[in-house]
Formats: C-alpha cells, sequence, structure tokens
C-alpha cells in the first residue's frame, strides 16, 4: 500500500531533526567546514548529524551509547542497493531509511534516481532489517538529504546551480521565502526547467511541502569572519513510501 502524504506527526519530526541537524553543524564550523570551490560534507557525516538528531527527537532521554547505537551509517544491502542510514523506532511505529548526496547540479538526475531506487525495492530493503515486534505495524519513510554550495557555477555540460534550491523546494515555497527572499542572497536564483516533484513519478506522490532547505545566514555571533557560509546549504526531503505492516 502507498500514503497520500507524510504523516503530520512524522513529518513534524522529521522537520525537528533536521533543525537540530543543522544547528549541530555550527559547532562543526567553528573549527571547520568544506571549501566552497569543492565538494560538501560528505554522505557519511550528513548521515550521522541527520540520524544522531532523529534518534535523540524521537526520544529525548536516550543516552549518548544509545543515540549511537541507534545510528546507521552504511547499512550493507548490497552494492547497489545500500541505505546511506536507517533508523527504526518501534516507539512510534516508524522505519526512517536516508539516502545522502553532495549536490551539483550534476547530480539532480542521481537524486531523482535514488528516490526510485528506494522506492521499487522497499520491501527487499525492509526484509533487510530484523523486526523486534511483528506485531508493531510499521510506517516507512524516505528521508533525502544534501548539501550544496551555492555560488554561480556555469561548467560545460551542467545547468547552473543556482537552479537548484527552485528545483527542490518549487517556486511558492516558504523555504524559498525565509531563506533567499526575507534573508536576501548575494545572487539571484534562476528558474529550472522542471521540479524535484514534477521529476519524481505521481505514484510517490512526493510534496513541496515536505522539501526542506537551511541556508547558513545571520550567525555573525557564532561564526565571525565566515560570511562564506552564507552559501552553503542543507537539503532534506522526504515521503511516506509504504504504509502498514512490511509483509
Amino acid at each position: 500500500m502507498f500514503h497520500k502524504e507524510v504523516s503530520v506527526s512524522a513529518f513534524t519530526t522529521i522537520k525537528k531533526a533536521f533543525n537540530l541537524a543543522c544547528s549541530e553543524y555550527i559547532g562543526l564550523f567553528k573549527t571547520h567546514y568544506p571549501v566552497a570551490s569543492g565538494g560538501g560534507m560528505n554522505e557519511a557525516n550528513q548521515t550521522y548529524y541527520f540520524c544522531k538528531s532523529l534518534s535523540q527527537i524521537i526520544d529525548d532521554d536516550l543516552s549518548e551509547t544509545q543515540v549511537k547505537s541507534a545510528v546507521s551509517l552504511e547499512t550493507p544491502y548490497g552494492k547497489s542497493k545500500r541505505m546511506d542510514g536507517v533508523v527504526v523506532s518501534p516507539s512510534t511505529a516508524e522505519v526512517f531509511l536516508i539516502q545522502a548526496k553532495r549536490l551539483k547540479s550534476a547530480q539532480m538526475n542521481a537524486v531523482i534516481e535514488d528516490v526510485y531506487k528506494v522506492y521499487e525495492s522497499r520491501s527487499e530493503l525492509l526484509d533487510k532489517i530484523q523486526k523486534s515486534d511483528d506485531s508493531i505495524n510499521y510506517k516507512v519513510y524516505l528521508i533525502i538529504l544534501a548539501d550544496m554550495w551555492l555560488h554561480k557555477s556555469t561548467p560545460r555540460k551542467e545547468v547552473n546551480r543556482l537552479t537548484i534550491p527552485l528545483w527542490w523546494a518549487g517556486n511558492q515555497s516558504e523555504e524559498i521565502k525565509h531563506n533567499f527572499i526575507e534573508n536576501k542572497f548575494k545572487f539571484k536564483l534562476l528558474t529550472p526547467e522542471r521540479y524535484f516533484v514534477d521529476d519524481v513519478s505521481e505514484i510517490i506522490k512526493w510534496e513541496n511541502k515536505n522539501q526542506l532547505i537551511h541556508r547558513f545566514f545571520n550567525y555573525e555571533e557564532a561564526l565571525p569572519n565566515k560570511s562564506v557560509l552564507e552559501e552553503y546549504c542543507l537539503l532534506c526531503g522526504s515521503c511516506e513510501i509504504q504504509q502498514g505492516n512490511w509483509d
């Protein structure tokens, strides 16, 4: 079965976890951060911070040891069917499958491919997880994480990466308004030919409202002399991909 949208409670949990992970990055940036001309944080870092935050949001009484044990950086589901992270929450009857990317315009298609790969293989992936209680009726969510440097980029055979925020969140998104309009951005965002939700099949029913963006602006006190970080963005998108029992 497939449910139309991420439930309010699950999406609220995901959003809180994403915001917490973004806050954790501030501490990290006090000592180092990715070179603007290079890639972003690797997929393991993205996954670790998000899974750690998600585990804490689900159960804020978890000890540090329990949080670490709840984080799965690379669960080996096979060479072509490996999730970057998995969080299983019996207390809320939810499973979160997580894929991460360092996003440039060249990887936009790869993100969509990840969505299809997980959706089409979801039953096989779930069979690799040992259930502690067969009576729990789990809902399953796919979370796509990404990070990127958002500056002018016109390499041959790539579209300008200034199209990515609108491609990710949609033209009328509150995320666009908050991150780039209310908090001025020095480059003008460009309109993409298509949008993320257009690239995902209608059967999956991905929605713009579940697409989050965090741009690191207004952190002068915490990160003095690091204004370049205003061009660095973390992205998070989510969708329910299976409702009910895994079987």
